[in-house]
């Protein structure tokens, strides 16, 4: 796993991640980056505020749905082919993803709650459901973002 900043230029370009980007950035609050060089969590300017283990999730996540793992604005992020932020680590155990069909008991087994301030596609699922058994949880949370990651 490598820890590689997405280029926000680029992830700028793409209309979809307009919402998502501006609340990493409000959520970065006055550590807006600007740091260069120091310890491996500090990527991108930014300190990675994710738990260690919530981060080789996301980098799993990214992997098994073929989209690219990336760190922006301080969070380890799930990039599709076509430049969407298809999923993020928060904190840790919390994981935004976007997905067309709410996530729940009828969809894919896990539950989420609406993240509306990162757009109105956007669910927070728990990286690690303890009612899910271990074996199915990763591929569950491919299944959220899969398609629009490219797997």
């Amino acid at each position: 796993m490598e820890f590689i900043a997405a280029d926000l230029a680029a992830l700028r370009t793409v209309s979809a991640n307009a919402d998502v980007l501006a609340a990493l950035e409000r959520d970065a609050g006055s550590d807006a980056g600007g740091r260069v060089g120091g310890p491996p969590w500090i990527v991108g300017g930014f300190v990675i505020d994710t738990h260690p283990d919530l981060v080789i999730r996301t980098s799993k996540l990214a992997i098994a749905s073929g989209g690219s793992f990336r760190f922006a604005i301080g969070r380890p992020i799930v990039v599709a082919a076509d430049g969407t932020i298809v999923a993020i680590g928060i904190g840790v155990f919390d994981m935004a993803v976007r997905c067309a069909t709410p996530p729940g008991p009828a969809t894919v087994g896990i539950a989420g709650r609406p993240r509306p301030r990162y757009g109105p596609d956007w669910w927070i699922v728990q990286a690690w459901d303890p009612a899910v058994p271990r074996a199915d949880q990763l591929p569950r949370l491919v299944s959220l973002i899969g398609t629009l990651a490219g797997a």
